[in-house]
């Protein structure tokens, strides 16, 4: 597999359209940590931080991600944005985005999970993070986080069955050069909905990549209540609508868990 160099990382950054620095390094705690030292430095919307390692991983709510050497690793920012910009649908977006570039690289089929998984067939091969920056006295933005599995041969016990990578799923050494080329194209794509507004668009992309609609799901919220019903819909906020005995409720943020393989509403 071949390792992506800096000269690289700035040359697919500036044909993605963004106009800023790619920053890599060997191992990191989580390129989102570094990420924000950029911005408090004074670096702008495109940077790029990746890692080939991670010794602070994380998704969200806090848990760690497995990020040993031979995963794609990074953090883009975005930002600073003007009024209306929905923040919320960042993760949505990158979801969308690298699951069209993990097409396009491999000629895999992946699908999504709500809210940020990326699955090839049923199993995790990436986790998205997006946090909230602010820009010295320019406003706030968003430090996009995206690990992706490609090397990996094997995983720890406790996740063994749950994630794979792109190795697992092909049987053959991925590029990660053109993965990153891919990706980042994408990004670029769908971030310039955003700032257009357009919610729509990217929303419709995300619920024909989707493995939650239409599926009975499990939903731990905040503190100790949990509800179980179907998976209806996303709403323009990217909030998960699921129906409990015939009430809409609206979930934005918690742990998923699909129970059965129900046929799509």
């Amino acid at each position: 597999m071949a390792q992506i160099s800096p000269q690289q990382a700035s040359r697919v950054l500036r044909e993605a359209g963004f106009d800023a620095e790619a920053f890599v390094y060997h191992t990191v705690g989580s390129t989102n940590e570094v990420a924000r030292a950029l911005v408090a430095a004074g670096k702008r919307e495109g940077t790029v931080v990746l890692a080939r390692s991670q010794s602070r991983g994380r998704g969200r709510m806090g848990r760690s991600w497995h990020s040993r050497e031979g995963g794609l690793y990074m953090s883009i920012v975005l930002g600073p944005f003007g009024p209306g910009f929905p923040a919320t649908l960042i993760p949505i977006m990158a979801g969308v985005a690298l699951a069209k570039a993990l097409k396009d690289s491999h000629g895999l089929s992946p699908s999504l999970k709500w809210p940020n998984d990326v699955l090839l067939r049923g199993k995790k091969v990436s986790g998205i993070l997006s946090e909230a920056a602010t820009f010295p006295e320019r406003g706030d933005g968003a430090l996009l986080g995206i690990g992706v599995n490609c090397l990996q041969d094997s995983f720890p016990a406790e996740i063994a069955q749950s994630a794979t990578s792109i190795l697992l799923e092909t049987g053959s050494r991925p590029s990660l050069p053109y993965l990153l080329e891919r990706l980042l194209v994408y990004l670029s794509a769908g971030a310039h909905l955003l700032y257009l507004e357009k919610r729509e668009v990217v929303l419709g992309e995300w619920r024909n990549l989707s493995s939650t609609l239409g599926r009975m799901v499990r939903v731990e919220l905040a503190g100790s209540e949990t509800i179980v019903g179907l998976a209806k819909e996303i709403d323009e906020d990217g909030r998960l609508m699921v129906d409990v005995q015939g009430k809409m409720v609206p979930v934005v943020a918690g742990d998923l868990v699909q129970l059965r393989t129900d046929s799509r509403g």
